[in-house]
């Protein structure tokens, strides 16, 4: 057999083996809306590590309700998950440094179909970058917020 018929063969099997995997869309990523503290404390430049509340909400393309989102916490390997509602969801609880940390949020359908990720980081803000989807202020003024990475953190 010739050069020429192997490879042509060889792209004929490899044709009919790609026919028979099923082509999957990317199913978009839960959306973080905003981060709560149920106390901020005196600085969060004194005491960078809290916990949070941390919110948002489905893709309307994905179920409301029932759907499992995890946040992971990739600096110190913690990992978070809940169940949406109506399309929302609230992970409490999450222990983050302000100063050194990388938050990814996913969802898995009732199917086991898993979303694509979303990269976030939190990170001290002051006076008017302290918008609706920041904590509340500490005492000297100072807030967290977050901040959607398209690329990682």
């Amino acid at each position: 057999m010739t050069s020429l018929r192997r490879i042509a063969c060889s792209l004929v099997a490899l044709l009919a083996l790609g026919a028979c995997n099923e082509v999957g869309f990317l199913v978009p990523p839960p959306n973080p809306r905003g981060i709560t503290i149920p106390l901020p404390p005196p600085s969060f430049s004194a005491a960078p590590e809290q916990r949070f509340n941390i919110d948002g909400d489905l893709d309307e393309s994905i179920e409301a309700t029932g759907t499992r989102v995890s946040v992971y916490e990739k600096v110190s390997g913690r990992g978070y998950f809940t169940y949406s509602i109506e399309g929302i969801w609230e992970v409490p609880d999450v222990l983050v440094d302000v100063s050194d940390n990388c938050l990814v949020v996913s969802s898995t359908d009732g199917e086991g179909e898993v979303s694509s990720r979303q990269d976030f980081k939190l990170f001290i803000a002051e006076g008017e970058a302290c918008d609706a989807s920041c904590t509340d202020p500490d005492d000297l003024g100072a807030c967290v917020c977050f901040e959607k990475w398209n690329t990682g953190c």
